[in-house]
């Protein structure tokens, strides 16, 4: 499910030195048209990526494909690039089951029993599905034109801030639905310390998840459980600013482990959170400015570098 992230980097990279050509480059830095290249070169054997449909996660593998649509100089390969987005959406959606109003996560139908489900009908969500819902919404403003796709990233979004939010702004990490009737069976957690607990990654899936699809949808509920994720994400960080793996365990000196991915996915969500914010006019109780925040958040994990 991370394949694609690096070859994104490459482009976001290419991206950067594209729009700094006047600026000096640090000793050793690639030039133009080789970040050009690599970025090409990691992203082409990924393209059979374009068949997976036993996985939610074709909306992070086609990350790369999206910045090569946008980024590539030679418009001929937009005959490539597109077609793969195109139909990475179709099977992300062919995932939606209608009763509950989701995008399957997880497969139940396999050995491992944090995928199993409770029930014979279960349907398994993740958190972290809220990420995977910006390439529905790009399909259907951008390479498909199809909104029905749009309207199940929709669905799927409005169930995940319904049974997945809990009201303080924590998070369960999986929820589990009946396929024949849409109940909700229960939420629990799969990778964090507890049911009850807040999975730290998964907290910083929902902050970026909602606020990104606020800034597709315009749906005020979007931003403000962006926002109410962000401060209770904030608000518990410990005293060196890194997260724990999961917010509620036990702090051991030295041996607690910390997630700086979490940390890491959490600023991009609050830099975009700062973004949409800017000129909305919306009004919430908080007076922080979340782009410090994640300056701060980036900052502190370097530090354990």
């Amino acid at each position: 499910w991370t394949a694609g992230f690096f070859p994104n980097m490459l482009w976001e990279s290419y991206k950067r030195r594209k729009y700094l050509q006047s600026s000096a480059k640090y000793q050793g830095e690639p030039s133009l048209d080789s970040w050009l290249q690599q970025a090409r070169a990691w992203t082409d054997p990924l393209i059979t990526n374009v068949n997976l449909t036993n996985t939610h996660d074709v909306g992070f593998l086609s990350f790369p494909f999206d910045a090569a649509l946008e980024l590539d100089p030679d418009r001929s390969r937009a005959n490539t690039w597109l077609p793969v987005l195109q139909q990475m959406s179709y099977n992300l959606a062919a995932r939606f089951v209608p009763a509950p109003g989701v995008i399957r996560s997880w497969d139940t139908n396999n050995n491992s029993a944090a995928m199993r489900g409770s029930h014979e009908d279960s349907v398994l969500v993740i958190i972290d599905n809220m990420m995977n819902l910006a390439l529905l919404a790009r399909s259907a403003f951008e390479y498909t034109r199809n909104h029905t796709l749009l309207e199940i990233a929709i669905s799927h979004a409005n169930r995940t801030r319904d049974h997945h939010i809990r009201p303080d702004g924590s998070s369960f990490h999986v929820c589990d639905y009946s396929a024949d009737t849409g109940q909700l069976y229960l939420c629990r957690t799969a990778q964090g310390l507890a049911d009850n607990s807040t999975w730290a990654r998964g907290q910083a899936w929902a902050i970026y998840g909602f606020v990104q699809m606020y800034s597709y949808t315009k749906d005020p509920s979007y931003l403000a459980t962006s926002l109410k994720c962000a401060d209770w994400f904030l608000d518990r960080l410990p005293a060196d600013g890194v997260p724990f793996w999961d917010f509620d365990a036990p702090y051991l000196p030295d041996q607690t482990p910390r997630d700086t991915s979490a940390a890491t996915i959490a600023a991009s969500g609050l830099i975009l959170l700062q973004e949409q914010l800017a000129g909305t006019g919306f009004k919430y109780a908080g007076n922080r400015n979340y782009q410090s925040a994640a300056i701060r958040l980036l900052r502190d994990a370097i530090s354990l570098a």
